[in-house]
């Protein structure tokens, strides 16, 4: 399992999130924020699906 602590528009080009009036995680659908250059922690909680948070 990884996760990162970058941007939500780093998220968004890296794959692990979607805009759609706000970034949102994919697979998990966790809102993250609607400012591109906010800072928010992702992690994978399986193959191509992310989830707002961080690993323990």
């Amino acid at each position: 399992m990884s996760g990162w602590q970058v941007t939500n528009l780093n998220h968004s080009l890296a794959g692990r999130a979607y805009y759609a009036g706000g970034y949102f995680s994919y697979g998990g659908d966790d809102y993250l924020g609607a400012v591109a250059g906010l800072s928010s922690w992702v992690k994978e909680t399986a193959p191509g699906h992310y989830q707002s948070g961080q690993c323990p």
